[in-house]
């Protein structure tokens, strides 16, 4: 390190050297906040979902059985990041999708308008309104997600994001072809990068959540990991007493009032190990 070093072995090392739009390195202040929001932020939000997502394996019998084929397709060695982004473990991130869309870690999140606006609904905005769009609302709306309250990581395959990336691209071209397919394949990227204006547990727009794709592999490789070395199941009756809505509240992020009750029992052997 002393005589130079280029290499970027953490987030901190590409960020001192990130460029803002004018070439200019970011200051000691959006250094901080940054980091800030990873460190601090990340973990928390990531470790509620996290929760989430096992209770739903320890409680649906069909989910876990899903999880355990692409775990056990790995050989017995243990899951990577890599393996997310190569796409070996993609319903094991559809149910993470799914948690985050039905519960989402963070209920709202502020805005303050930069100029006058009319909402579809008409309702005027002017500048310097404070707007608060809430995730859980929005995850839970029967005008975007069908049968909104029914835990379905099926949502998430290329099929159905197309279908949904279709009914709102209708709804922006209004008739126009020319606009059609514009908006078709816009809302297509967007709803396949998690970053469409529906499907919001990370905000939306060029101020969504910084570490919202990092959040996405690291929770899909730690239920895979979890998947691998345990066998989930739910608790005893007298302690899960829920039917198919987890109890919550919402804090900074969401909690658990009552807890969240499974049960782990560890495997013999890692899922595909030999």
């Amino acid at each position: 390190l002393a005589q130079g070093d280029e290499e970027d072995y953490c987030l901190l090392d590409v960020l001192v050297k990130a460029k803002d739009a004018d070439g200019n390195s970011l200051s000691d202040e959006d250094l901080w906040g940054d980091i800030n929001d990873i460190m601090a932020a990340g973990h928390r939000t990531t470790a509620s979902n996290f929760t989430v997502n096992l209770w739903h394996v320890a409680r649906y019998e069909h989910i876990q059985s899903k999880i355990e084929e692409e775990v056990a397709a790995l050989g017995g060695r243990p899951p990577t990041i890599k393996d997310v982004q190569d796409g070996k473990l993609p319903y094991t991130q559809r149910v993470v999708k799914e948690s985050l869309r039905k519960y989402a870690p963070i209920n709202l999140f502020p805005r303050l308008a930069e100029g006058p606006d009319t909402l579809p609904s008409g309702h005027q905005v002017k500048e310097g309104d404070f707007i608060l769009l809430s995730t859980y609302a929005m995850g839970r709306n029967p005008r975007v997600w069908e049968d909104p309250l029914k835990f379905d990581p099926d949502r998430f395959t290329d099929e159905a994001l197309y279908a949904q990336a279709e009914k709102q691209a209708n709804a922006v071209a209004r008739g126009d072809p020319a606009k059609l397919e514009i908006a078709r394949e816009r809302m297509r990227r967007r709803m396949n990068a998690g970053r469409d204006f529906t499907y919001t547990p990370f905000g939306a727009g060029p101020r969504s959540c910084i570490g919202g794709v990092f959040a996405l592999l690291a929770a899909t490789t730690m239920l895979a990991s979890t998947v691998q070395k345990f066998r989930l199941s739910r608790a005893d009756p007298s302690r899960d007493k829920l039917g198919d809505e987890l109890n919550i509240m919402y804090d900074t992020t969401i909690c658990f009032p009552e807890g969240v009750w499974i049960n782990l029992e560890p495997r013999d052997k890692p899922l595909g190990a030999e």
